[in-house]
């Protein structure tokens, strides 16, 4: 069991296991990744590279971060971790103590600092009263004099090392309880949470249901700025009734779920009637035909090609549109005949065209958008964990670690004061308040010592 212990807290351990999750990341990012390839687009590739992509599926490297491989690696970290942290506890405990036994400072080991100066009347009480003053916490024994600032820091770097634990804690919640799906919403339309909502079959968390939060899609806005489409307001009334808006880059977010907009398009209002005048099919059909795109949809069994001119212009016989805005749309639809023949009909709001047996009519209009869904509940520990790290930090390296040692000798002259001090960092600095300390030592003088304490640095 020792020699598990010694292994698993071995430095060299330590520098291979970082290698090679460094290692991992990399592939990560050169291997295509099921998590992050749209489903038609790992299959495309599926389809090119079969070979290739059944040997990378079988070493576990196209779901890399969750293969056998990855597991082992983060469990051989966090277990050389903790064997370190639980290592260093004891040494940080001596070292955030001030009683006790009180080195030599003429043979401490470690204290880059030393000082030797004749020690006048009340240079000792001088000095204490000086690092007292200094917020040392100070400690007399047998003659000489320990002192401390920032004793308890050194507890900082194991909160350093706990917040590695938090965020892996964290992340593991995220991963197994992450929710991702797609949501078409056009205007008028209200979101119930239910899994059939979505255009196509999300992602489901391994533990707990998707986001349950209701809300109606109000208003679908483009913003044009000289004709040219420059940001987007999806604005929505949630289930307390207080509206919402989502922009670009600005997610509408409830609970432990966020909606981030990623495309818009125009809906149609078709109607479809049958040769006596009844209706026979009436909805909106989501297409994606802004900006210049063409898209495909079948209706009573005909298969239909649908572009938009929002803006309406004709010029030599060539439909075309001034801008993007919707002035004067004209709906564009062409029919493929079982024939092979194309039938090609432009409509505004309001006409309508023959369909086979039936008549078609485009009634109106509006817009709609697609808005990615995702929901996971481990963020917040990774904040906190984050969070931690980052004040463990600060404190470490800003509330660093001071320690004097003070002892009387005596020397051929008369006595003296032995000086011995250390720093855990910026140790150039420190010396310099060693110095102020020296000199307020040689002065006793209360008002000179507060002259000289102004000049710590």
């Amino acid at each position: 069991m020792r020699r598990l212990l010694d292994l698993l807290g071995s430095l060299r351990l330590t520098i291979g296991l970082l290698v090679a999750l460094a290692t991992l990341f990399l592939l990560g990012l050169t291997i295509p990744q099921k998590q992050v390839l749209r489903r038609e687009l790992y299959t495309q590739w599926q389809a090119q590279s079969p070979v290739a992509v059944r040997l990378l599926e079988a070493a576990g490297l196209t779901d890399i971060y969750r293969s056998p491989l990855a597991v082992g690696l983060w469990i051989a970290f966090f277990s050389n971790l903790a064997v370190v942290m639980a290592r260093r506890v004891p040494a940080i405990r001596a070292r955030a103590r001030i009683d006790g036994e009180i080195p030599d400072p003429a043979s401490a080991p470690g204290f880059p600092a030393r000082r030797t100066l004749p020690a006048g009347e009340g240079a000792m009480a001088a000095a204490a009263a000086f690092l007292r003053g200094r917020r040392f916490a100070v400690h007399e024994r047998d003659g000489r004099l320990r002192a401390l600032k920032h004793r308890l820091t050194p507890w900082a770097t194991l909160a350093f090392h706990l917040c590695f634990f938090l965020i892996a804690a964290g992340g593991l919640v995220s991963l197994y309880t992450r929710f991702e799906g797609y949501v078409d919403l056009g205007v008028g339309e209200e979101f119930t949470g239910a899994v059939e909502q979505y255009a196509e079959p999300p992602r489901l968390p391994a533990f707990g249901d998707p986001p349950r939060t209701h809300f109606t899609v109000e208003a679908v806005l483009p913003e044009l700025e000289q004709d040219q489409p420059v940001g987007i307001k999806v604005v929505l009334r949630d289930e307390r009734m207080l509206a919402r808006t989502i922009e670009v880059n600005r997610p509408y977010r409830v609970r432990d779920a966020s909606f981030v907009f990623k495309n818009v398009g125009v809906a149609p209002l078709l109607v479809v009637h049958d040769a006596g005048g009844r209706e026979v099919f009436g909805g909106y059909i989501r297409l994606n035909v802004l900006q210049g795109r063409k898209d495909a949809f079948s209706l009573v069994g005909q298969d239909l090609e649908a572009e938009l001119f929002p803006d309406h212009v004709e010029t030599g016989g060539v439909e075309g549109t001034r801008s993007q805005e919707m002035r004067d749309p004209v709906l564009r639809l062409t029919l493929k005949a079982r024939t092979g023949r194309l039938a090609q009909v432009s409509l505004r709001p309001g006409e309508g065209m023959d369909l086979g047996p039936y008549r078609l009519f485009f009634v109106d209009w509006r817009y709609w958008a697609r808005l990615y869904v995702r929901s996971e509940r481990g963020l917040g520990v990774v904040w906190l964990g984050f969070g931690i790290g980052a004040t463990a930090l600060a404190v470490r390296l800003l509330l660093y670690r001071r320690e004097v040692l003070l002892a009387a000798g005596a020397g051929p002259g008369g006595p003296l004061l032995l000086v011995a001090a250390r720093a855990d960092y910026y140790r150039a600095l420190f010396e310099d308040e060693v110095d102020v300390l020296v000199a307020a030592t040689l002065q006793p003088d209360p008002r000179v010592n507060r002259l000289l304490a102004t000049q710590v640095l």
